[in-house]
């Protein structure tokens, strides 16, 4: 059994031997390839920040501000925060709200005197590389000619993509429900930032790591920081949007109610102040009666101004802190491309590929024979 095996190994190895030089022609020219691929690639620098979210809830601040609240006669009650774990993150930077505002992230680049936006530079400053060019006419010449013939019919039609496409999203909050329309750039851009920014959650140590892809390394380090102040800024908004609409809805009464007290303070005053000389039942009962109301009104009022304090501690307290374990800095190497791993996959792939041929070849020759 052994021996068949040699044997066996022994043919193959004469096989490859005797075609050698086939093979070699191929590990050459996919090693051009290769080295092809390696010099055209575009460089891309890669910045990182390193997060960790922190909960209010038990102690920290929220503790703080309870004792507070409980000294000043306020009772917090149970927190109204809402629960996000860590491990929806990837949902908040994967979604389309948070992926077209980062398309107006404002980025500094080589030779630009000034910032341009995320979708400015790809729509009309990047110059597309030899291989995007070799791409584009060779993979994607079909996609071309589907998308010529589209573009046409839609003329036809007096359609256009790039006028009255999208309704611009509110900015105060990632949460309201609005209608987004794309234009097809956009959408190309919005995958084109899922693959450059990209999130990893430790659920087990509770820390949450953002990496941002450029072709210059400002550009990197700008837009990671852009999206860290993004995603804080969408998991604030998550947590605290109970509390604060509560707030919200308080102060409105609040608001309300104090104009209500000021109108019945000044009518009572002026009463007295006109029947100060008069000791009549009907001005006496008057008096009592606006009394009432001013008392009531009061009540009301001074109610409603310690549940707005409440309310506020309340947003206060829900709103999550983040700790930033290694800020972003400017990235000094580039991350892409490899040139040496590229080079040698292309040639490993070009070996394998020869020796493959070669007995595909010897394979189908056998068969003939046997035929």
């Amino acid at each position: 059994m052994d021996k068949s095996k040699e044997i066996d190994l022994l043919d193959i190895l004469k096989v490859v031997l005797d075609k050698r030089v086939f093979v070699i022609k191929v590990l050459i020219v996919f090693s051009c390839v290769g080295l092809f691929v390696a010099l055209t690639s575009p460089k891309e620098f890669q910045a990182s920040t390193i997060l960790l979210p922190q909960s209010n809830k038990d102690g920290g601040l929220g503790g703080n501000l309870g004792g507070i609240a409980s000294l000043a006669g306020i009772n917090l009650g149970s927190s109204s925060g809402e629960s996000l774990p860590i491990s929806a993150y990837p949902l908040i930077i994967k979604s389309r709200p948070f992926r077209y505002k980062m398309l107006e992230a404002q980025l500094p680049f080589e030779g630009l005197d000034s910032t341009v936006s995320f979708k400015k530079y790809y729509l009309e400053l990047q110059k597309p590389g030899v291989l995007d060019n070799v791409k584009k006419y060779t993979l994607g010449l079909p996609g071309l000619i589907l998308n010529a013939i589209k573009g046409d019919k839609k003329e036809k039609l007096g359609l256009s993509h790039k006028e009255g496409r999208h309704v611009e999203l509110a900015t105060d909050s990632f949460w309201k429900d609005q209608l987004i329309r794309l234009t097809p750039d956009e959408k190309e851009l919005m995958d084109k930032m899922t693959k450059q920014l990209i999130i990893v959650v430790n659920e087990e140590d509770g820390f949450v790591s953002l990496l941002g892809t450029m072709p210059s390394p400002e550009a990197a380090a700008e837009l990671t920081r852009h999206a860290q102040k993004l995603l804080q800024q969408a998991v604030t908004d998550f947590k605290i949007s109970k509390a604060k609409d509560q707030l919200d809805f308080i102060k409105q009464r609040y608001t309300e109610k104090s104009a209500e007290f000021n109108v019945i303070q000044e009518e009572l005053a002026q009463f007295r102040d006109g029947n100060m000389n008069f000791a009549s039942a009907v001005a006496k009962t008057k008096i009592d009666r606006l009394q009432s109301q001013h008392d009531l009104i009061f009540g009301v009022y001074s109610e409603l101004a310690q549940q707005v304090e409440t309310a506020e501690i309340k947003v206060k307290e829900n709103t999550p802190v983040f700790s930033v374990l290694e800020p972003v800095s400017v990235p000094l190497q580039k991350h892409k491309p490899k040139r040496l791993y590229i080079l040698v996959v292309w040639s490993f792939f070009g070996a394998m590929a020869g020796i493959f041929w070669v007995f595909l070849k010897s394979f189908i020759q056998t068969l003939k024979e046997k035929w």
